[in-house]
């Protein structure tokens, strides 16, 4: 049973990505005149960041405990599968997604191009990640 705590983990920081992703989304569709929903620009602002942030430290946490499973449940060394590596990969663009995030935050819109990119990349190597971890389950 306690093989399943990883994969839910992650599961559950997915869909706290996609919630980040919707916000963000939504903040960018403003931008160009769109319609935001019924919620103001500040309340998907705030919402992105929450759930942002939040993703993040899951996402370190969840990267951590996937290195412990992988070398105490399967006996192999980490990141010497297709999973860990596209793991490792999402995490270093999530990284990067935090890193221009925070530029965001302080003022520098000259980071929001950049942003978006590196959540596009990001988003791409863990749903390729997840699908790669499938192969693993028990």
């Amino acid at each position: 049973m306690i093989e399943y705590v990883h994969p839910t983990f992650m599961v559950v920081t997915l869909g706290l990505v996609f919630l980040a992703l919707r916000h963000g989304l939504a903040l960018r569709r403003a931008r160009s005149g769109g319609d935001l929903g019924g919620r103001s620009r500040k309340a998907h602002r705030e919402r992105h960041l929450r759930f942002g942030k939040l993703a993040i430290g899951c996402l370190v946490v969840g990267f951590l405990g996937g290195l412990g499973t992988t070398s105490f449940w399967l006996g192999e060394a980490p990141l010497s599968t297709l999973h860990g590596l596209l793991g490792s990969l999402s995490l270093l663009s999530f990284g990067a997604v935090a890193r221009f995030g925070g530029r965001l935050e302080q003022g520098d819109l000259s980071a929001r191009e950049a942003h978006a990119w590196a959540a596009f990349v990001a988003v791409l190597f863990a749903g390729t990640g997840a699908v790669a971890g499938f192969v693993l389950l028990p």
